[in-house]
């Protein structure tokens, strides 16, 4: 059986290649790098798809740059130049997307606003990721390309990841609210337990169709649902808890969840009107949560402000700054370990990356309007910054001894496919993959291999482990969780179900 390496099939460039597609290719080795290191855990087969048309694009680029040095006219020069600007535009707003609806990292120690933040910012990615590659394979630059990939599929890609979503936050409002059932009052309970009904029927009826409106409320409304839960039950602010608790809360809580299971069941209205009734009772309902706002910890302000500015930073910084703000995740993420560190190295961090980035967004502002000067586009000042901020946040990193230079671990894991329509895929595989990349990666490739007309089949297949046969794994947490393996393990077997 041949290994495979899902970063490289992902972000794996032929030759030959040309400078100008540089900054191309470092854009797909690092969301590749991200997506395969589970950094981002939603939009999986959505983002996959992307990366994967995107190397294809610039697989056709460095082809047609080769072309244009042996031919008489500028047909392919006209081609490739026309390529690069939009391509590099579409796979910058991919590598800013940012991650907050792992709910294995939400915890009642969290205000209940980002709870909300969470979904809100779930509902942005997948908007940003199934527009980017819709443009992918139908901007006018870019259809003459072939695909690997078909385009009618992407659809299916779509609806994969938000039912996988679906699928486990459904779980996890059970799984969360019965842990915490003791701390609730009977009353508060009986609501709870009400409004876990409804989603369960929600989670039924969403996975029959695709009801785009319907999908991005329920998955707002299920963090929020597990926010409340554990928010409640955790803080240390009777106030609060009493706040959240009350019947004006959880009865528009139950409300809205009544409200979703009527418009799950809907086939006559106008859906215009019914997202309308949605956003006028989920806003109802946000403005309850938000009396108990102060809840809890909440995420330094200076990361939430740190986020904003790669948006406004363009090359030849942009690249640098995506390193650094995820150098700022691993500390913020080690900072939130029990028992957590000394704030200072984080913040010392924060302060210098801020003031690199914030450098760099002025001059990239200052440059945009005097494109004829290639000194503005870079600066010493500006470089002094970077250098300085590479080295403060290297020595958080050795304060909170974390080592940002070792490559991610890897294993090999052998999938051997079994259920009625095992012959969808005709052989077992072997992937190596970074122990904290998902199954949802495998199955994205998996499904790549098999017949176009069998892909919507194996795309709602099941992992399970060997040992534990009828016992579905978690599609996005780390492959080492889920696989229950160890530290020195380097194989391990999982069995994908084709039913």
């Amino acid at each position: 059986m041949a290994t495979l390496s899902l970063h490289e099939r992902l972000s794996a460039i032929k030759e030959p290649q040309f400078s100008a597609t540089h900054m191309i290719k470092d854009l797909i080795e690092c969301l590749s790098v991200t997506l395969t290191s589970s950094s981002l855990r939603r939009n999986t087969h959505t983002l996959c798809t992307a990366i994967s048309r995107s190397r294809d694009l610039c697989d056709n680029i460095n082809s047609l740059i080769s072309a244009s040095f042996n031919e008489d006219g500028w047909a392919s020069f006209d081609a490739y130049t026309a390529m690069i600007d939009p391509l590099e535009k579409f796979l910058l707003e991919l590598t800013e997307l940012s991650e907050n609806s792992c709910i294995s990292s939400l915890s009642g120690e969290l205000s209940i606003l980002e709870w909300i933040e969470a979904g809100t910012l779930w509902a942005k990615n997948r908007n940003t990721t199934t527009a980017t590659l819709t443009s992918l394979f139908e901007a006018a630059h870019f259809k003459s390309t072939a695909a690997e990939i078909d385009r009618k599929d992407l659809p299916l890609f779509r609806q994969h990841d938000d039912n996988a979503f679906l699928d486990e936050l459904a779980q996890e409002s059970s799984i969360r609210c019965n842990f915490q059932k003791s701390k609730f009052l009977s009353e508060s309970w009986a609501y709870l337990e009400a409004t876990l009904l409804k989603l369960k029927a929600i989670q039924s009826k969403l996975r029959l169709g695709d009801k785009n409106d319907m999908t991005e409320h329920s998955v707002k409304f299920m963090l929020v649902f597990i926010g409340v839960v554990e928010v409640t039950a955790k803080t240390s602010d009777k106030e609060a808890r009493q706040h959240l608790a009350s019947r004006e809360v959880l009865s528009k809580v139950y409300e809205f969840s009544t409200l979703l299971e009527t418009h799950s069941n809907n086939r006559t209205e106008d859906a215009k009107t019914l997202k309308t009734q949605r956003e006028a009772q989920w806003n109802a309902l946000i403005d309850a949560l938000q009396k108990a706002s102060g809840i809890g910890r909440v995420a330094s302000p200076s990361f939430h402000e740190l986020k904003k500015l790669p948006a406004k930073i363009r090359s030849p910084y942009y690249l640098q700054c995506l390193v650094l703000v995820q150098y700022c995740r691993f500390l913020f993420n080690e900072r939130n370990k029990t028992p957590p560190p000394a704030i200072e190295p984080l913040e010392r961090a924060m302060k210098a990356v801020t003031a690199a980035l914030q450098a760099a967004a002025n001059l990239s502002e200052a440059a945009a309007g005097n494109k004829r000067n290639v000194d503005a586009l870079k600066t010493a000042e500006v470089d002094n910054a970077f250098t300085s901020a590479v080295k403060v946040t290297s020595d958080s990193f050795k304060e909170y001894r974390i080592n940002g230079n070792s490559p991610a671990p890897t294993i090999e894991v052998v999938v051997k496919v079994s259920g009625k329509a095992s012959t969808a895929l005709q052989k077992d595989e072997t992937y190596k993959v970074s122990r904290t990349s998902s199954l949802s990666m495998i199955l994205w490739h998996a499904c790549q291999r098999s017949p176009s007309s069998s892909r919507e089949r194996v795309l709602q297949a099941r992992f399970e482990r060997p040992d534990q046969p009828g016992k579905a794994l978690s599609l996005s947490d780390p492959i080492s969780d889920v696989l229950g393996v160890t530290a020195t393990t380097t194989k391990a077997r999982v069995v994908l179900v084709v039913d």
